[in-house]
């Protein structure tokens, strides 16, 4: 593709494709990887999928900011 042309919709639906295959079965990010600029800085879509992956489905409805402390809140420990 020349500099300054735009891809056809047949090329974005393919590099679309070629980045899910690519990522397919893997995590989003592990815990050690979230911190609170980043988190924050992701598309809203992404951070609902992090969500998701923690368990924290209950928790998508809330703003942005607070989708974000719970995903770095620590998990709740039993004592016994």
């Amino acid at each position: 593709m020349q500099p300054g042309s735009l891809p056809t919709d047949e090329q974005v639906e393919q590099e679309g494709a070629d980045i899910a295959e690519q990522y397919k079965g893997k995590k989003l990010a592990s815990k050690d990887d979230l911190d609170m600029a980043g988190l924050q800085a992701m598309p809203g879509e992404k951070l609902v999928k992090v969500a998701k992956a923690e368990g924290l489905d209950e928790m998508i409805g809330l703003p942005k900011h607070a989708l974000v402390f719970e995903i770095l809140r620590p998990a709740p420990t039993s004592t016994g």
